[in-house]
């Protein structure tokens, strides 16, 4: 082994597994100088070019193992690379939930602000849906279950790629937040099956009326009852797909960039 070619399948290794050209190149090139002062060093004890470098190589280790190694040392840098589990396991929630408050808090002032400025003190509950109703209630809905897990994904894939995390971890986070928003269901009473009722009245909810639902089958042991909640409507199916797709859409993607970015450094190279 020589020191060029250390230095061309080190660089092009640590690229490949998501670390950025500079920082590959620059690790390549301090390992390449450590290489050659190892083999000038044997050099002198009496062993020919060859092998020296090759023994400089065997005392460096495999390339496998200092790949791994200076991976682990760049992911140290980020607070997503020392603990990986804790942020793509439970982080999805804890920055979903974050962003429900958030929404809630935003809309709950400006509701009151507008109903203050108006004189209005209650919205008329009068059993009609409106147009405009289903507009607001669906539009509030398409943004919690849909745009926020989608913006909350993203931003934790743009941490994953800044700290050299593998696409594992971004599926992990998918799939938490598939099964954590495809469990609520969310609307108007005519989405929900049955005839449902105020628990203090008895009386049958209106129209109108806004229902939020978690499943059932938490304490039930019928796979039935799993599958029929998730696949009660294609609203909630989308619940549960969309982030997975979002989380297809962003491993393709940086795989597809890696892929750039080592073709860019085998032509340099």
């Amino acid at each position: 082994m020589n020191t060029q070619k250390l230095l061309e399948g080190f660089q092009t290794d640590l690229v490949r597994r998501g670390l950025p050209v500079d920082y590959a190149q620059k690790t390549a090139a301090e390992l390449a100088d450590h290489h050659r002062d190892l083999t000038e060093e044997l050099l002198t004890s009496g062993l020919d070019e060859p092998a020296a470098a090759t023994q400089a190589a065997q005392r460096l280790g495999d390339q496998k193992t200092l790949v791994k190694k200076s991976v682990r040392e760049f992911q140290r840098r980020h607070w997503c690379g020392r603990w990986p589990l804790l942020t793509f396991l439970f982080g999805p929630l804890v920055l979903l939930i974050t962003a429900w408050v958030s929404t809630y808090l935003i809309l709950a002032v400006v509701v009151v602000s507008a109903m203050k400025l108006t004189g209005i003190e209650d919205p008329s509950n009068d059993g009609i849906v409106s147009t405009s109703e289903y507009l607001i209630m669906y539009g509030f809905i398409g943004w919690c279950v849909f745009v926020m897990p989608a913006a909350v994904l993203l931003f934790l894939s743009r941490r994953a790629s800044r700290a050299g995390v593998g696409w594992q971890w971004i599926t992990l986070a998918a799939l938490v937040l598939a099964v954590h928003v495809g469990t609520f269901k969310c609307g108007f009473v005519d989405r929900f099956p049955g005839n449902p009722i105020n628990l203090e009245t008895g009386e049958p909810l209106g129209a109108d009326m806004v229902m939020m639902s978690i499943p059932y089958f938490f304490m039930s042991n019928s796979l039935h009852d799993v599958w029929a909640w998730y696949a009660s409507d294609p609203w909630q199916c989308c619940q549960l797909l969309l982030p997975v797709l979002v989380a297809g859409l962003i491993v393709w993607r940086s795989k597809n960039f890696a892929w750039r970015r080592e073709q860019s450094l085998r032509a340099m190279c």
